[in-house]
């Protein structure tokens, strides 16, 4: 069994580049092509953060043939400054950031030193916020993430690995269609 604990303090690095983007508000926030550098009130590379974040992974091989895990992690990010955006002046604020997945993995499957993947969980959303502002507040609806994979592997050096990914409601919104992505990779080891 493994298990391990992660804590990250970051400035200004609270984006992640998945998850939501009200999960992301440095770069929510950043400045337009259009935005006027004078403004005091705007930030050409967004509003400045600061961020805490925790993490718990686990992996435990219930048999030579199959593995379960996951991982948790909560990020809790405070804006340093107000902010102006789409003309309205946000105050400073608070989020607290959830994410989490379960996996299991099936070594050897079909054929030694292949893998077979599923992993289950919902990219980094915001659970709440302090950000007392229209469109700054809290995430209202969450988005599953669901991905499969094979790794076969042809010989010591090189593997293919296909895969499936869907995404249901992107961005944490039910207006937005569900993701299928086909994905097919090749890995090759020196």
């Amino acid at each position: 069994m493994g298990i391990a604990l992660t804590y990250v303090h970051g400035y200004d690095q609270s984006d992640t580049g998945v998850g939501s983007d009200l999960a992301n508000i440095k770069s929510l926030t950043a400045a337009g092509e259009d935005a006027d550098p004078l403004d005091p009130g705007v930030f050409e590379a967004g509003v400045p953060t600061v961020n805490n974040s925790y993490g718990a992974q686990f992996s435990f091989a219930l048999s030579d043939r199959l593995v379960i895990g996951g991982w948790g992690g909560l990020s809790k990010v405070k804006t340093l400054d107000q902010f102006v955006a789409d003309g309205q002046t946000v105050g400073r604020g608070t989020q607290d950031i959830w994410n989490w997945a379960a996996t299991l993995a099936f070594p050897d499957l079909i054929k030694e030193g292949s893998l077979g993947g599923i992993i289950v969980g919902m990219e980094p959303w915001v659970a709440s916020s302090t950000i007392d502002t229209e469109g700054f507040g809290e995430d209202e609806e969450q988005s599953l993430h669901a991905e499969a994979f094979y790794q076969y592997q042809l010989n010591d050096n090189i593997a293919i690995t296909p895969g499936v990914i869907y995404v249901n409601k992107p961005d944490n919104n039910s207006d937005n269609d569900d993701l299928f992505i086909g994905t097919l990779r090749t890995t090759f080891s020196f």
